[in-house]
């Protein structure tokens, strides 16, 4: 019997917009000077996130995230996602 091992990665993202799709879970830090914003259900909720604040959002067991869309003027931004 084999267990799956979920696949986390981590990246730097310098373009905006990003969007994610089919997530699990997602980790966001700001690295930027400038205003993070992040939005999800089109648009419908949003968060803004100041330079070195965090956000993790994870959906339930069996489950995946809606589309997580990042957008900033100077976008400089950590990501963890599974």
């Amino acid at each position: 019997m084999s267990n799956e091992i979920q696949r986390v990665v981590v990246e730097e993202i310098t373009t905006s917009p990003k969007t994610y799709s089919g997530l699990n879970t997602i980790s966001i830090l700001n690295n930027s000077a400038d205003v993070l914003n992040v939005s999800v259900n089109a648009g419908a909720s949003s968060v803004e996130l100041a330079s070195g604040q965090t956000m993790m959002l994870q959906a339930s067991t069996g489950f995946i995230l809606p589309d997580v869309l990042l957008t900033s003027t100077s976008m400089k931004a950590e990501i963890i996602y599974t």
